[in-house]
């Protein structure tokens, strides 16, 4: 993936100064990471990874990874509109705790169908519900 802009790339929705790209399959982009939640104690009850990220055609996927301090994991596949928008990746059995919350990165894997395609991320978050 391709990193247009400045660093951290993805902390705020401000396509076309800065974010990722990918034209193509399996292109890699990462790691990204999150702002701490200065949290260290509650009980979290579900962790979603959200990018907000558009296609320029129906049918290709985003394979999302995290990482939990200790070991990256897959999140799955999750097709990316044509239009833009929020796309989400539960990582609740994942991101358990607030240590690896705020441990938490994360990289994408560009997963399109036959032939050539631009996927585009404009930012990415966690969002942390809890009881």
């Amino acid at each position: 993936m391709e990193r247009i802009g400045t660093n951290p790339y993805l902390d705020t929705i401000d396509y076309d100064s800065n974010y990722v790209y990918a034209v193509g399959n399996n292109r890699v982009g990462g790691d990204f990471g999150f702002m701490d939640s200065g949290r260290s104690t509650g009980t979290t009850i579900n962790v979603t990874v959200q990018a907000y990220a558009t296609n320029d055609r129906v049918g290709d996927s985003l394979e999302v990874f995290v990482w939990d301090g200790s070991t990256w994991a897959s999140l799955g596949l999750h097709e990316i509109s044509t239009s833009w928008g929020w796309v989400n990746w539960d990582a609740t059995t994942i991101l358990d705790t607030w240590i690896k919350i705020d441990e938490a990165k994360m990289y994408f894997i560009s997963r399109p169908q036959a032939g050539a395609c631009t996927i585009k991320v404009d930012c990415a978050r966690l969002a942390v519900g809890e009881s």
